[in-house]
């Protein structure tokens, strides 16, 4: 009924509002020279990207009961969430969902939450998390142009100190703003102008999105010819906090239907930097996987069995759905064991369609 509800007003809302989402009057030529400061940014169409949020440790009816309580609760409170990519001590790059007073143009208080500054720092201090915007950073303007965001940067956008600096700055902004549905494409300008190569050699003079921008990598710009991958890890922030972060691979010659294999193949592979690393037990691998309609079905070999834990188990299949979310067009998950439903090891019914949850590392 919640939903039915959310439904109507929506519907009643384009009504009202003649079924148009704003967009901006920027031509291509003014695009290039004369950027216009306007602001029509996507207020609406965040409400719907938060609507039906479902978090992945809610297996049960009650969970989902009492998860449903607490996006009243926000929406009572007059707040809404957002997922914003901060630094950690490290210098790596991690989402985090957290709440803030609902507001117009909220895909701007999404970079302004991305700037140094006494109000991020004191919020993000005590999950040793740090804002990557260089302090002075203001957002000139902001424009949605069909599923394309134009961001103007006014000059200190550009003052930070170093390579990896630049790098986690660009990706963070990339992958903040396409956070939003309605949202495919970021272009950053500085003071109204196009820039070609930053100062470490960043590529911004195209559209950046998801295909074509790498994180907590060594670069930001994929080869010519080359494909990506995200794959989610674990990294921790502190001797209590424990985090999902993406770390992209580039990859030729695999095929689109081979991506669901070699995302489990990366997950489950040892690697060199132990500041990260995954649940899934050696040897896990996938024998094949299918789409009907919106779930992905996943179906293991019996090496996935091999754990002990609750918490493991958790972990084993948030990275699993964080890592298959990029798959285009899913909402769901099922996950098969050599070809048979079940539950796993620690009482996790996997029969079920687990849905691909919205928020990553709540604060």
């Amino acid at each position: 009924m919640r939903r039915f509800t959310w439904i109507v007003v929506f519907v009643i809302i384009l009504f009202l509002n003649g079924c148009q989402i704003p967009v901006d009057n920027v031509s291509d030529e003014e695009e290039k020279n004369d950027y216009v400061r306007t602001e029509d940014e996507i207020v609406d169409t965040y409400d719907s990207l938060y609507s039906e949020m479902e978090e992945i440790d809610d297996e049960s009816e009650d969970d989902e009961d009492e998860e449903d309580e607490e996006d009243e609760e926000l929406e009572a409170n007059g707040e809404v969430a957002i997922t914003v990519y901060y630094r950690d001590s490290d210098d790596m790059i991690v989402p985090v969902t957290r709440n803030i007073e609902r507001q117009e143009g909220i895909a701007r208080a999404v970079i302004e939450s991305m700037i140094k500054n006494e109000e991020n720092k004191k919020h993000l201090k005590s999950y040793n998390l740090f804002a990557l915007l260089p302090e002075g950073t203001v957002v000139l303007g902001m424009n949605i142009k069909e599923d394309a965001m134009i961001v103007d940067f006014n000059e200190r956008f550009l003052s930070y100190e170093d390579k990896t600096q630049e790098i986690n700055i660009i990706s963070s902004v990339v992958y903040s703003l396409t956070e939003f549905d309605t949202i495919d494409d970021v272009k950053i300008l500085v003071g109204g102008r196009e820039k070609d190569k930053l100062e470490y050699g960043t590529d911004i003079s195209g559209y950046l999105n998801r295909e074509n921008v790498l994180i907590n990598s060594k670069k930001v710009n994929i080869e010519d010819k080359v494909n990506k991958v995200d794959v989610y890890f674990y990294k921790s922030l502190g001797e209590e906090i424990e985090c999902l972060l993406p770390m992209s691979f580039e990859y030729i010659g695999i095929e689109e239907e081979e991506i669901c294999g070699e995302i489990v193949r990366l997950l489950g592979k040892d690697y060199a930097d132990k500041k990260v690393f995954s649940q899934l037990p050696s040897g896990v691998s996938l024998i094949d996987s299918k789409l009907e309609e919106d779930t992905l079905i996943l179906n293991f070999n019996g090496e996935i069995r091999n754990y002990g834990g609750t918490s493991r188990e958790k972990g084993i299949l948030k990275q699993i759905l964080y890592s298959m979310k990029q798959i285009e067009d899913i909402k769901n998950i099922r996950i098969m064991i050599e070809g048979k439903e079940g539950e796993l090891p620690e009482g996790t019914d996997i029969s079920r369609d687990i849905p691909i949850p919205d928020k990553i590392n709540t604060v």
